[in-house]
């Protein structure tokens, strides 16, 4: 069995520094957000950015929901003069890497991330923050030495991990009020990302294992091949009502039954000759699959028939950048890019309704109340409006100068009439609004 291998840090522990979180403010496009020599804070706290705060409409999984819209209808992020209400750590006074995109309930956010200890060794954790006030409700460390990722049900955190031992890793559920392991299911090979929950069941996607069911309580049901030979999977899943899709590193979207894993279809997604590999967070929205391929296209696939309905490339030139995953609201697709900026297409035919030029990142965007998310290049949060317009800016500093969205890794997630965003060396703001 074929394991990635894991990440390691030599990132060593850095003390609490001194400082406010800063208010946005606009500056030249394309310039880097470079340290000024003194590390960011770890902690801080501006009770003037948190009155906005509301209970309810969560952000329960990586893409919003099982479809994987990418689109919260029951929140509004903050608007106006935006700033970070609260900064986290997992542990604290002390940097962690490889965190997870931030999932949510009700009240509490919640992380994956990665310690590196002393010992050169690394080791998972899952930790939950009171979505308010940031108080750390509580911290579990697992046995696994990366997170993959983490969905919510109504009660269970369902937590994807990896190690180079097979037998501490797998599909772990945590009790979401105190973190208290429940059980744990291995799975046939390394996992792809985070799972899906329909109805009682999660789906769970490894690149040579294919896709597994295990229901909410760790019972196994079934595992299913999705590839052949030196094909494998590439991609977390996405869900319908009764389908669940992954995507394949040669090209092909597969489509199985919720219910017993039977293949419904397989459909080669060829451009110019070329097989691209389909990366990212697959999503279906209504009848449509939408992926995202190192082909630099955006493909649009029936969801009952396979049938490609039509597909746009996003850039002229190749620059080696991962196109990330689409987010859907209305008759809008919309996708992030490091060289192309967020653009906007018409969800019938594919074609650009607008794009804001060369800034942009390559996470996914994230949208809510008529606003749309996108993670820049330069570790940035930006807020356009459905025509393109930009709203709000929020600058996160980098501790090393020039480091590139690539490695602070800014995954958003709206929800509590927040934003929320989660870094690679694993501060967590809560954004809000004066």
């Amino acid at each position: 069995m074929k394991r990635r291998p894991l990440l390691a840090s030599s990132v060593a522990t850095t003390l609490l520094a001194s400082g406010c979180l800063s208010a946005v403010r606009d500056r030249e496009e394309g310039s880097p957000n470079e340290s000024d020599g003194s590390p960011p804070p770890l902690s801080d706290d501006n009770p003037a950015y948190g009155t906005d705060f509301t209970t309810g409409n969560g952000w329960p999984v990586a893409g919003y929901d099982v479809e994987r819209s990418g689109y919260n209808p029951n929140t509004v992020p903050p608007r106006g003069q935006v700033g970070a209400a609260w900064l986290r750590t997992p542990i604290e006074g002390q940097r962690t890497f490889r965190t997870t995109p931030p999932v949510t309930d009700d009240s509490y956010v919640y992380v994956g991330s990665v310690e590196h200890r002393e010992d050169d060794e690394n080791r998972g954790l899952v930790v939950a923050f009171d979505g308010e006030t940031g108080e750390r409700a509580w911290r579990t460390i697992l046995e696994a030495e990366d997170i993959e990722s983490i969905a919510r049900t109504s009660e269970t955190l369902l937590v994807v991990s990896t190690s180079y031992d097979p037998q501490r890793a797998g599909l772990t559920a945590l009790d979401s009020s105190n973190g208290s392991k429940r059980w744990r299911v291995n799975l046939p090979s390394n996992p792809r990302g985070g799972p899906v929950v329909v109805g009682e069941r999660a789906y769970v996607a490894s690149d040579e294992g294919g896709l597994t069911a295990v229901s909410l309580d760790g019972t196994r049901h079934w595992d299913r091949p999705v590839t052949e030979g030196e094909e494998y999977v590439s991609t977390p899943p996405c869900a319908s009502d009764s389908t669940v899709f992954v995507g394949t590193d040669q090209g092909r979207v597969c489509a199985f039954a919720a219910s017993d894993g039977e293949l419904r279809w397989r459909t080669d997604v060829v451009t110019e000759n070329h097989r691209p590999r389909i990366q990212s967070l697959p999503a279906v929205v209504g009848q449509t699959v939408y992926v995202t391929g190192t082909d630099y296209r955006v493909h649009a696939v029936d969801a009952a028939t396979g049938t490609e309905q039509w597909s746009t490339r996003l850039l002229r030139k190749s620059y080696g950048n991962a196109i990330p995953s689409v987010t859907v609201v209305g008759e809008t697709v919309y996708v992030n890019t490091i060289h192309g900026g967020l653009l906007a297409l018409r969800r019938s035919d594919g074609s650009e309704r607008w794009r804001t030029g060369k800034y942009g990142g390559n996470l996914p965007p994230a949208a809510a109340g008529g606003l749309i998310l996108g993670p820049t290049s330069d570790g940035s949060v930006q807020a356009y409006d459905s025509n393109g317009e930009k709203r709000w800016r929020f600058e996160m500093p980098s501790f090393d100068a020039g480091m590139a969205a690539y490695v602070m890794n800014p995954n958003v997630a709206l929800a509590h009439d927040r934003a929320y965003v989660s870094l690679h060396d694993g501060r967590v703001y809560s954004l809000g609004a004066k």
